[in-house]
């Protein structure tokens, strides 16, 4: 993060103000939210990460295990993708086979949620539109 961009967020965290296009300084009431692939932690201790910000963003860490680990939440965000889908073809009739849901949970998706989100909407822009996804998966 830029030195200038750092000096800003701190601003604004720990005053509540900051300066709109023009030099009027107004108050605020921002809470900031970071996500990240990377351990904050051992980032600070290799020096890679300043700490101070590290404490400013840390004040209420959720950690959320990757996919891989959570094999029972795919098929409901798999369905959930599709459902997306169906309204945005405006198609009511999309489903999957079963071996596709399973081969989806079987998976370990390295890409995480982005990845399912991905390959659930390529069929879509790949063929035409038939009533059941391809059982290929």
């Amino acid at each position: 993060m830029r030195r200038k961009v750092r000096r800003g967020f701190k601003c604004v965290e720990s005053r509540k103000r900051c300066v709109r296009v023009g030099g009027r300084s107004v108050s605020v009431d921002v809470r900031f939210i970071a996500a990240t692939n990377m351990d904050f932690a051992q980032a600070v201790l290799q020096r890679r990460f300043r700490s101070d910000l590290y404490y400013r963003l840390n004040a209420f860490p959720i950690t959320l295990p990757p996919l891989r680990d959570r094999r029972e939440d795919i098929p409901l965000l798999a369905q959930h993708f599709l459902q997306r889908c169906r309204a945005k073809l405006q198609r009511g009739n999309l489903m999957f086979h079963d071996p596709a849901l399973t081969r989806l949970a079987q998976y370990d998706w390295p890409g995480n949620f982005r990845e399912l989100q991905n390959v659930i909407e390529r069929p879509f822009s790949l063929r035409p539109i038939s009533s059941k996804l391809p059982n290929a998966w």
